[in-house]
């Protein structure tokens, strides 16, 4: 109970809503789509290959071969108005990771700490909502601990921000994903993130392009985001090889009439009314401290 509560307290010190980091938002129209129903095939295939992360304790065993989750839904977590999107659907995952090899995730370094941290907060693959059901069921055999931080970064100077972590058991039913071995993604390209948005069930957000690309650890871009986000792979959408880790990004809900929060929302051309855009750590900066195949 006092390792439960000590962990609490530092959800509540250091979470800013879902992740740790600075949350997200949306620019011009909302892009986010069921992972399961987007349009290209090619990023539906790569959306099995990311996972949230949970709390162990949402993890209720159903039976032998099943979790159930609580029915913890936005509007309520979240004080959301019962009108936005997604309001109805469960909102759980902390952050995002996605596989690069069997037995490796790669999130953002502010979303886990040490190894208590890997511990206690599992990561899901197959959290969608066409496979949660109406019993919010989880299969066993998509849940993986981390048995190792094999590397952490949160840099706040130069903005670089990733975790490579170790898995307990290899992952035999998906395939890590691809990622840019050399270069770098060019001012304009088109793009597509997949992760949790505030924590809800696993969605595909196209319609963005890189705006910001001056800076060495990380690129800009107007991906529609929200804390929870934090970790998720931002593919080139070309390729659908991995360019980035979406970590930081400007603010989420706002409350116009103290009641009840809305999604905030900016222009799609970053720089106008003060939206600065979302912030991806460069996979490059990963890639140097994978382990050797």
């Amino acid at each position: 109970m006092e390792k439960k509560l000590a962990s609490l307290l530092t959800l509540l010190l250091t979470f800013s809503t879902f992740g740790y980091a600075k949350t997200k938002i949306i620019y011009g129209t909302d892009d986010r789509v069921e992972s399961t129903n987007y349009s290209d095939p090619l990023f539906q295939k790569l959306a099995l290959s990311t996972a949230g992360q949970f709390w162990y304790w949402d993890l209720e065993p159903y039976d032998e071969d099943y979790y159930q989750l609580p029915n913890k839904i936005l509007m309520n977590e979240l004080n959301v108005c019962s009108e936005e999107r997604f309001s109805n659907q469960l909102a759980l995952a902390n952050c995002t990771a996605f596989l690069v090899a069997p037995d490796i995730l790669v999130t953002a370094g502010h979303c886990i700490f040490d190894q208590e941290d890997c511990d206690e907060r599992p990561w899901v693959f197959d959290y969608n909502q066409q496979s949660l059901g109406k019993k919010r069921l989880i299969p066993k055999t998509s849940v993986y601990y981390c048995s190792e931080i094999l590397k952490r970064v949160d840099d706040k100077k130069t903005g670089a921000d990733f975790a490579i972590l170790k898995l307990h058991r290899k992952v035999f039913d998906r395939d890590p994903l691809k990622m840019r071995r050399s270069g770098k993604i060019k001012e304009g390209e088109k793009l597509v993130v997949i992760g949790s948005p505030s924590g809800l069930p696993t969605k595909i957000s196209g319609g963005a392009q890189v705006f910001g690309n001056d800076l060495k650890h990380y690129f800009k871009a107007n991906l529609d985001t929200f804390g929870g986000n934090s970790g998720s792979p931002v593919f080139n959408a070309s390729t659908g090889n991995v360019e980035g880790i979406l970590v930081r990004g400007e603010k989420d809900y706002v409350s116009p009439d103290n009641t009840c929060d809305v999604v905030n929302y900016c222009p799609d051309i970053l720089g106008g009314e003060g939206c600065e855009g979302e912030e991806s750590t460069r996979i490059s900066e990963v890639i140097p401290y994978l382990p050797s195949r």
